[in-house]
């Protein structure tokens, strides 16, 4: 997504973006919304008639409010590093023809374990085909009538416990998954090149 000569060429004679920003090294967070700036310029001059932004919860206005046990700021002055620059891309490209994917659920697997804060709370899951690329047709096809555009949609193709997502994962797989509560203390957390075990914190 750094390559913005590459745009041009490959957008040619397009009706609609699905744009998700990367997500890897904590130095990638600053880098999202200037690689999003490249994309709509492209996308303006290409004539794109909708854009889908894949993104998450902005959690900055919500722990913003807490008067109580409020959070610490984790990296570049967020308080979720991979949930609140994707969020604030609304604010951002609400003058475009834009439709907001949501989904509300990041699991981090790292040597068969997922580390997780959420108990036997079910959360929303997606998968690939069914759930991100059927729901990016459909809100598409449905940008044609002048549906969804400007609207926030979120996707879930189930609810299961983290728990549950791996058994089924040791079941599919045939290799042994497991759940784990991680401490709240970043700093304890496995060493990844990863913004993922501070949001988890």
């Amino acid at each position: 997504m750094d390559k913005p000569k590459t745009y041009e060429p490959a957008l040619e004679g397009v009706y609609g973006l699905f744009v998700t920003r990367a997500f890897g090294s904590t130095s990638v967070l600053t880098r999202r919304w200037e690689q999003a700036k490249m994309i709509v310029k492209a996308g303006e001059k290409a004539g794109v008639s909708h854009y889908i932004w894949s993104t998450l919860e902005d959690t900055i206005a919500f722990f913003g409010a807490v008067t109580e046990d409020q959070p610490p700021k984790i990296k570049d002055e967020f308080y979720v590093p991979h949930f609140d620059p994707k969020g604030q891309i609304r604010s951002r490209s609400s003058i475009l023809p834009s439709t907001w994917r949501t989904f509300g659920t990041l699991a981090m697997v790292k040597d068969g374990t997922m580390c997780n804060n959420m108990g036997d709370v079910p959360l929303p899951t997606i998968c690939a085909e069914d759930s991100i690329g059927k729901s990016a047709y459909g809100i598409f096809m449905g940008g044609l009538d002048g549906k969804y555009i400007g609207e926030s949609v979120y996707v879930a193709g189930n609810s299961l416990t983290c728990t549950r997502m791996m058994d089924i994962a040791s079941e599919v797989t045939d290799k042994t998954f497991k759940s784990v509560s991680p401490s709240t203390e970043p700093l304890n957390m496995p060493a990844l090149d990863s913004p993922a075990p501070y949001d988890l914190c």
